[in-house]
């Protein structure tokens, strides 16, 4: 009797028969490792490598001439200089380049763009016009208001580009906001400094006027005194000629009060001028004016983020991600539970395609009820929206169909090695497929894999037809090249597998 520490061992010893049972215990091994080095590679640095997505900016803004309080006329191309800025930049942020608004907006619905920015004709004049409000001296109000950027991405090509485009969007929004506010501060400190030396003026008119009010006062005084001084000649003498000095005294003192208020008028007009001109420095500007300069003084720059076919939450924009995941698995296990090449029809005299097709209708049956159970129990009960439901459905049972004999391929040609090689194709397409982040932000070896696998249509397609663009046609005729290429693959391994060896009759791996 063996002792039990020993019976464990037998069921691998027997994979030390040759090279090839060996290779598969270490592959085993490494599938962990394979699927690991895969994702965590392909999802490194998507936020750092967004100078690989490219994206487009229309720039419809038309330049504007503002006057700063010194009186020099400034012209500020604002679409220009951001437009400049954000093609210039490389760091977190996309390959941005000026488009025309047409190539822009077919460029977004067939997935050459990532984003597109729409930089407003009004955009330089909206921008600056919290500057000209306070500025404005001419009696013509100007309306302050905030400048509009439009960014537009596309649930039906990549859900999470529009999340990443309100980010590089806000950074870059948030940075010229604060040019412009600091520019408008600078304007005022302009302002106040034109405002001083109106002021200045004022004062010295009002020096002038003190001047003046002070000879008034000293005229008066002598007028007083000459008065009194008459008073008292005439009561002392009652003589004609020194009446007559007196009123010569008083003429004299009048002169000078005469003098005096000429000063003080002099200097009054002069105080009005000078307040008058600092006055008109000054805005008058009514209660909605005054809200709509503080908004927009302090964020001049608002963007509006625009999803084009949106879904109706994160779950529905990872969904095709997730479905095209789950109908692999589900090709997988139907032939993990079916055989790919029944031995009973490998024998008969049948051709070699009827026998795959024998090999294929009951797991193609299987197929199609998953995909019609996946669709409904995802749309009906977890809540996931669909722009079309029977056209989801009919995609997503072409999906399983060729999943399903693209895993009786592999089984039938590698036999169960076939298994292990579906688990390897999998992982490849779930990194490469662009399910989650735009595949331009993975290393360039995920972009040649996203353009040949048939997860890509699938996600692609599914995609589509969940949010409601278009373009799910090109996807459906990919996936019919490669269901194709998997029933020849199929065919050509049961012409092979008629012909009997002994590694036939006696396999190194299980079935």
């Amino acid at each position: 009797m063996l002792p039990f520490g020993a019976l464990p061992w037998f069921e691998l010893a027997r994979f030390r028969r040759s090279r090839l049972t060996r290779a598969a215990l270490v592959a085993v091994c490494l599938v962990p490792l394979f699927y690991g080095v895969l994702y965590v590679t392909a999802n490194w640095d998507p936020v750092g490598n967004l100078d690989r997505v490219p994206a487009a900016i229309v720039n419809q803004d038309k330049m504007v001439t503002i006057t700063d309080p010194s009186g020099k006329e400034q012209v500020v191309p604002l679409g220009r200089q951001l437009a400049g800025a954000l093609i210039s930049r490389s760091d977190d942020n996309f390959d941005w380049s000026l488009q025309s608004a047409a190539d822009a907006r077919k460029g977004l619905e067939n997935g050459t763009y990532a984003a597109v920015l729409t930089i407003p004709p009004s955009f330089s004049t909206a921008a600056t016009s919290a500057a000209r409000a306070s500025a404005a001296t001419d009696g013509q109000a100007v309306v302050p208001q905030q400048a509009r950027l439009l960014v537009q991405t596309d649930d039906a090509q990549n859900y999470l580009t529009g999340t990443i485009g309100q980010s590089v969007t806000a950074v870059a929004t948030s940075t010229l906001n604060a040019q412009i506010a600091q520019q408008y501060v600078s304007n005022l400190y302009v302002g106040f400094g034109t405002l001083h030396d109106q002021l200045y003026k004022a004062a010295g008119g009002a020096d002038f006027l003190a001047d003046g009010a002070k000879n008034l006062d000293s005229g008066l005084k002598a007028q007083q005194s000459a008065l009194s001084g008459l008073a008292a000649g005439c009561r002392a003498s009652g003589a004609s000629a020194a009446y007559c000095s007196q009123v010569a005294s008083v003429a004299g003192s009048t002169s000078m009060l005469a003098a005096g208020a000429a000063g003080l008028h002099d200097g009054t007009g002069e105080l009005a001028d000078g307040l008058t001109t600092a006055v008109t420095k000054i805005p008058d500007l009514t209660p909605e004016q005054r809200q709509g300069l503080a908004t927009a003084a302090t964020t001049p720059v608002v963007a509006e983020v625009h999803r084009d076919n949106a879904v109706n939450s994160n779950g529905a924009g990872l969904a095709p991600y997730f479905m095209a995941l789950a109908l692999w698995v589900g090709g997988m296990a139907i032939y993990l539970l079916l055989r790919a090449v029944s031995p009973r029809a490998l024998a008969s005299t049948a051709g070699s395609l009827r026998v795959a097709l024998a090999g294929f209708v009951p797991g193609a049956v299987l197929a199609v009820v998953q995909a019609f159970l996946l669709v409904l129990v995802l749309t009906l009960a977890v809540g996931v929206k669909v722009s079309w439901l029977p056209a989801v459905l009919v995609f997503a049972v072409v999906v399983a169909l060729t999943f399903t004999a693209i895993n009786q391929a592999l089984v039938a040609l590698f036999g169960g090695a076939g298994r292990f090689v579906g688990l390897i194709l999998i992982s490849l397409q779930l990194a490469s497929a662009g399910g989650t982040y735009p595949i331009g932000t993975a290393p360039g070896f995920f972009g040649v894999a996203h353009d040949l696998l048939p997860m890509t249509y699938a996600v692609s397609g599914l995609r589509t037809l969940i949010a409601g663009g278009s373009g799910a046609v090109p996807a459906l005729l990919v996936l019919f090249l490669w269901l194709g290429l998997a029933v020849g693959v199929t065919t050509f391994a049961v012409a092979r597998r008629r012909t009997w060896t002994v590694g036939t009759l006696h396999p190194t791996l299980a079935a």
